[in-house]
């Protein structure tokens, strides 16, 4: 994953304050759990990330799909990235992608969570709102701008054949086929 994109190198010195765990930590080391999840690997570390990022409920996770498979300018800033430690802070576009997400508890068990970081997780979407209160507003990634075209005339209509109509109306078969 370790790419030209500063947000997913090691040397990314941005950090963010966690939703889910209420703690802040460097996008480069969720960005190298991240890989090492994805990988197939269980570092015996950071048990409750995994189990998020697994369920889709971390910010980190989403934010590489959106980076990744979602449209955006390859050429805008990146908002999670510094070469100086500093920290950012998650856009609220990124905090409503996980706030509907709930770990599962089959997925908790599969990666070991501990009790206190189930309770974290459990009560996430509390820390996730706080946030979104006063999250930067991200910049449509959708947005386009599109030439102007103009409409297409629309068809005119064609007259009413009054002769078919006729020819219907009276039940007569053969004049209204050669009308």
């Amino acid at each position: 994953m370790s790419g030209s994109v500063l947000t997913f190198k090691r040397t990314n010195q941005a950090k963010f304050n966690c939703p889910i765990f209420g703690v802040e930590t460097r996008v480069a080391a969720c960005m190298q759990l991240r890989d090492r999840v994805w990988a197939g690997f269980k570092p015996p570390v950071r048990k409750g990330c995994q189990a998020c990022m697994s369920a889709g409920k971390c910010p980190m996770a989403k934010l590489v799909d959106k980076m990744i498979y979602g449209k955006h300018d390859k050429n805008a800033p990146e908002p999670y990235a510094s070469t100086e430690p500093k920290t950012v802070r998650l856009r609220d576009d990124l905090l409503e992608r996980v706030l509907p997400i709930i770990v599962r508890d089959g997925t908790m068990n599969n990666f070991g969570v501990p009790a206190k970081e189930r309770a974290l997780i459990e009560t996430a979407n509390e820390r996730i709102r706080k946030q979104m209160q006063h999250a930067p507003s991200a910049i449509s990634d959708t947005s386009v701008t599109r030439r102007r075209t103009t409409l297409k005339p629309s068809p005119a209509s064609e007259p009413a054949n009054d002769d078919l109509i006729d020819a219907a109306s009276s039940g007569d078969m053969a004049a209204a086929l050669n009308a």
